[in-house]
């Protein structure tokens, strides 16, 4: 096992788990903090995780005899120390500022350790303990998106209490888009989509393995339908489609078909029941998500042409290669198109993708590299999922890579705080999830 029980032993292993689920239900309760409870430090709150992430690494330190998949830990450190010293260039020479360096360096690479950490540490009872208490914590913010909708733009619950108020987007109609407990509606569509995947899972594990059984399982199913059709996003559900289909070749791999097809068939009716009754307690909400939802569509009709959709996506793989002739060999700085210094209107246009952004500020060399360590670690968790289903005829990695995979291979990760906590803390729990079959075996 990576982690080294004769140093650290199982309380400090157990130190660093608790640890990261404070780090996990920060991000989620980070809006309800900076909109809420303490809006006069809306700003410093972006930072809230940071410090428990430091004292992850504190405790760490020197408890490994080795890391899961260590040429990526090493390409982080190749990664992370050009991008210090190509930074420290561009502050000496003035074209870059400490400010705008620092948040920048901190969402592209302070994170990245994390994952790796979480991935040597989680055992199977950690990720049920997390997938259990997900669900239950969909009950509450089911309730709290639904306040959302059915309540107007300004209202607190909407806007926070803060004097200045958050800039909320607009579905159609007047309802809003629901943030829940985040304060942008990315980081909640986030949390509905997990929530997909974990449901999923669940409901395809044996009964005895379960990590949430009876009344629970069926309200959390419930809830977390509702999560994600008021998100009212167009990426949310495409998110979800894709988790569907890595669930398709999760049931693929598995045994005892006939009883996942039954279950499966149960989760469905659940799901279109809950949508059902959504409708008759609001239906011009769920009218104005789904007018929302076929004007972009057409919107994107005309700037895409007949692929619509896929094209945007299609897009957003082809972007970066438009702007290498204009882009300095060691790009403009980590930082500068991040959505805390969006003030760069022009360029900010055309990197609104992470692949363009990567390149715009790290440069065409060191940002295709980066790049390349996004898809190789993708490529690698899949990889690992598949096999991994095989021996241990668990669903649940390859469902959380189904998950992450879209965030960490196009999502933006290197801009958005919520991206960026769910990007990597969900990579550490994809790497742990690939090594349930190994810790069945030492168990037997």
């Amino acid at each position: 096992m990576p982690f080294s029980a004769e140093q650290g032993g199982e309380k400090t292993r157990r130190w660093i788990v608790n640890l990261v689920f404070i780090i996990y239900w920060l991000l989620i309760l980070e809006g309800v903090l900076r909109k809420w409870i303490f809006p006069e430090a809306f700003k410093v709150l972006y930072f809230v995780r940071d410090p428990f992430v430091l004292l992850v690494y504190v405790i760490a330190l020197g408890n490994f005899r080795e890391m899961p998949a260590k040429k990526f830990f090493v390409s982080w450190i190749v990664l992370g120390l050009s991008a210090l010293l190509v930074g420290m260039a561009h502050l000496w020479i003035g074209e870059n500022e400490l400010i705008i360096f620092t948040y920048g360096w901190r969402n592209y690479f302070y994170y990245i350790p994390l994952a790796f950490i979480i991935g040597a540490i989680f055992r199977q009872s950690d990720l049920y303990r997390l997938i259990r208490q997900t669900m239950f914590m969909s009950i509450p913010v089911m309730l709290l998106v639904y306040l959302q909708i059915v309540s107007p733009p300004d209202a607190v619950i909407n806007a926070g209490v803060s004097e200045i108020g958050l800039s909320i987007a607009g579905t159609a109609r007047g309802f809003v888009r629901t943030y829940g407990t985040f304060t942008s509606s990315p980081g909640q569509t986030l949390f509905a989509v997990s929530l997909m995947a974990m449901l999923l899972a669940t409901w395809m594990l044996p009964d005895h393995q379960r990590p949430v059984k009876g009344l629970l399982l069926l309200l959390a199913s419930g809830a977390s339908t509702i999560n994600l059709v008021l998100t009212g996003s167009r990426g949310g559900y495409v998110h979800s489609i894709v988790i569907m289909l890595f669930g398709l070749l999760s049931f693929l791999l598995l045994p005892n078909k006939a009883k996942i097809v039954r279950k499966i068939a149960v989760f469905l009716t659940i799901v279109t029941s809950t949508v059902l009754v959504l409708s008759a307690l609001n239906r011009e909400a769920l009218e104005a998500i789904f007018e929302r939802v076929e004007a972009a569509h057409y919107f994107e009709l005309e700037a895409y042409g007949p692929l619509a959709t896929a094209g945007r996506i299609i897009l957003d793989f082809t972007n970066f290669a438009q702007i290498f002739y204009f882009t300095p060999l060691f790009g403009h700085g980590v930082g500068w198109f991040g959505n805390a210094f969006s003030g760069r209107i022009f360029l900010m246009s055309i990197a609104e993708d992470d692949w363009s952004r990567n390149i715009l500020e790290l440069g065409p060399v060191l940002g295709l590299v980066f790049l390349g360590y996004r898809i190789s670690l993708v490529v690698w968790l899949t990889k690992a999922a598949v096999a991994e289903v095989k021996r241990s005829r668990n669903p649940v990695p390859l469902l959380f890579v189904g998950f992450i995979g879209v965030i960490l291979l196009m999502g933006q990760i290197t801009c958005h705080g919520s991206v960026n906590g769910y990007g990597w803390l969900f990579a550490g729990f994809c790497m742990a999830s690939n090594r349930i079959g190994n810790e069945r075996n030492r168990a037997t």
